[in-house]
């Protein structure tokens, strides 16, 4: 059994999780839905250890995640991200800027930053802009790669919206 108590997260001044209080049983499947953003996989990161335990308590089977040494936690539990790839120390505009390239060659202007602003804007994604990929939700990252299936079509990636002349 996963028991999660109290626990809160935030990146920067954005709260992610406030005061979250479960337990997930041992030998069921579980679903954690809700729309993008709303702290499903940053709720995994935290029970999985890939991100600091900020504030609150998590246990598996009795043993507290932030004390077990890593050897017996992996006893009990293993990861599968949503994401594949090592994420570098990239943003999401810069991401996203990469379709602006063909234009610009590597020398930006002010129709290409705007293009991008317009690209972001346009798939939701510009208050996440700043963030670095690897600080985003899975949903919110396939959205901006574009593997967010809608009505059976694969949205364009944000990108490519960014590639418009």
């Amino acid at each position: 059994m996963i028991q999660i108590q109290d626990v809160s997260f935030k990146i920067g001044q954005c709260q992610i999780l406030n005061h979250i209080t479960t337990e997930i049983p041992a030998g069921k499947l579980t679903a954690l839905i809700g729309p993008n953003g709303a702290g499903k996989s940053s709720l995994l990161k935290q029970i999985a250890r890939l991100e600091k335990l900020q504030s609150g308590e998590i246990s598996i089977d009795g043993l507290p995640v932030s004390e077990t040494p890593t050897e017996k936690l992996a006893l009990k539990m293993a990861v599968l991200g949503q994401q594949t790839v090592i994420a570098s120390r990239l943003r999401l505009c810069e991401l996203v800027s990469f379709g602006r390239w063909p234009h610009h060659h590597g020398r930006p202007c002010a129709k290409d930053r705007e293009q991008v602003c317009l690209a972001l804007e346009t798939f939701g994604l510009t208050p996440l802009s700043g963030r670095f990929l690897d600080e985003v939700s899975g949903g919110q990252a396939q959205r901006a790669f574009g593997n967010d299936l809608r009505a059976g079509n694969r949205l364009a990636f944000a990108g490519r919206a960014a590639q418009q002349p």
